[in-house]
């Protein structure tokens, strides 16, 4: 049993640290903005401001479009059976309240990879005091590979977080490749050997394989979950894979919290995950960069479930962009030794992912104005909104960046022959919108009012397998 670890002080920390500080210098800030706008141009200063939303909102959706366009139509099969070396593994397998029947899937998950177990080293983590869990573990045989880890219960300077029991297992790690999966996991039997290749291949000391879903057909919301994954894991981030591989200037690939692995050197000179952030995965990428790193995408796929219910996909997203914001302060706190850390792209690109999201926030008011301009069309609202911001608004915004939105759902549905996700489409998207909005308010409120640093699980066992 692991009885110590240590309270990494990171970034992360530092951002919930100076959370008041932070909020007082905010709420100056609004109040000279206010100010200022009302002394000089109030009208110029909206206008400014809502075209600078608009011409944002339009590059994220051509940057993903742009990722679509460089992503292979048809990936390459790996040929892995020429791997000459076998590299030995580490996973981490961290559980917090945790059902009997989702421990013994994930145990019987792993068992079923094909590769020498002798090579596997599996750390089953568990809080000493989360009984739920250990009473689910009691009833099971572990195999040989798998190593139950007790770590103590959260005390004072610690965080509630799924990376700080990661690091408890850190420390124990001592294989050449280090990799997480998710309680729920069903990883490609295979996908060991193709990392194995992946690595003996290339320069890449990080790779991110694909993420399904396998229970996409049992309602609206997980159709909606798995499409969108689709589109993630299998269009955009090959389509950043291949700016690696086409030695094009460096964009930033965001990891996925599972099925991620890490090359031992690189690991050791990180030597943690940010146990302060919600969205552990994607700082952890900006760290891989930072020290010289290469992150590369693998298209095998591991199957996980999808949420079922309105609340666990909200909860879930909330805790996505509450770690967005976290990671877009620490990222632009220095923005010009960003720049020399990671490349200007990938500082782009990284902002591109994480405010193209939180940006969300104002959605509501481009949609009132956008029906307000179709409705009306009268000379008093376009006195007020010149006609090239209405275009910029309408053609750019509605027409063009849906057309580019439903092209990759559509795309990546059909792909799969999944002709009712593709008529499903618009409603996949007005639902998306609608959802992330609700949950960057949401997130928002927490950080202003309960920075406490904790979040919310997601809970699993839900799932019907299609």
């Amino acid at each position: 049993m692991v009885k110590e670890t240590e309270a990494v002080v990171s970034d992360s920390f530092e951002f919930w640290k100076n959370l008041g500080d932070i909020k007082k210098v905010a709420f100056a800030y609004l109040l000279i903005l206010l100010a200022v706008s009302l002394i000089w141009k109030p009208l110029f200063a909206f206008l400014t401001l809502l075209a600078t939303f608009q011409l944002f909102f339009l590059l994220v959706t051509f940057y993903k479009g742009f990722l679509f366009f460089l992503s292979p139509k048809k990936e390459k099969e790996l040929d892995f059976t020429n791997v000459s070396h076998y590299p030995t593994f580490n996973i981490l397998l961290a559980n917090y309240k945790e059902k009997g029947e989702t421990i013994e899937q994930l145990v019987g998950n792993i068992g079923k990879i094909n590769y020498p177990k002798t090579h596997i080293k599996a750390f089953l983590i568990i809080q000493e005091d989360d009984v739920t869990t250990l009473d689910a573990i009691a009833a099971l045989h572990l195999p040989e590979f798998v190593e139950l880890l007790k770590i103590h219960p959260v005390r004072k300077g610690e965080v509630q977080s799924k990376s700080r029991a990661l690091n408890c297992a850190l420390k124990h790690c001592h294989n050449d490749i280090v990799t997480i999966f998710d309680s729920e996991d069903e990883p490609d039997v295979n996908q060991f050997l193709k990392v194995a290749y992946i690595f003996e291949t290339t320069d890449y000391d990080v790779v991110q394989c694909s993420i399904g879903i396998y229970n996409s057909n049992q309602n609206f919301i997980s159709r909606f979950f798995s499409a969108e994954f689709r589109c993630f894991f299998e269009y955009l981030l090959s389509g950043i894979d291949r700016t690696e591989k086409w030695n094009m200037p460096g964009l930033y690939l965001p990891l996925g919290g599972t099925s991620f692995y890490v090359k031992k050197p690189i690991m050791k000179k990180i030597g943690h995950f940010d146990m302060f952030n919600p969205t552990e995965d994607l700082i952890f990428s900006s760290t891989v960069y930072k020290n010289g790193g290469k992150i590369g995408h693998l298209p095998s796929m591991t199957r996980g479930e999808a949420p079922v219910l309105v609340t666990q996909l909200l909860n879930q997203r909330t805790r996505w962009v509450k770690g967005f914001i976290i990671s877009t302060c620490v990222m632009n706190r220095n923005i010009i030794a960003t720049w020399r850390q990671i490349g200007f792209f990938r500082w782009l690109s990284f902002n591109l992912w994480t405010l193209g999201s939180v940006i969300a926030l104002i959605s509501p008011m481009f949609f009132i104005l956008t029906i307000l301009w179709l409705i009306l069309q009268s000379k008093i609202f376009n006195s007020f909104f010149p006609f090239w911001l209405s275009i910029i608004g309408f053609y750019g915004l509605m027409v063009i960046g849906t057309f580019i939105s439903i092209s990759i759902f559509v795309v990546a549905s059909l792909k799969y022959k999944r002709y009712k996700d593709a008529l499903l489409t618009p409603f996949f998207l007005l639902f998306s919108n609608i959802l992330l909005t609700i949950a960057c308010y949401k997130a928002l409120y927490q950080l202003i009012t309960k920075p406490n640093m904790a979040w919310s699980k997601t809970e699993h066992g839900l799932a019907k397998k299609d």
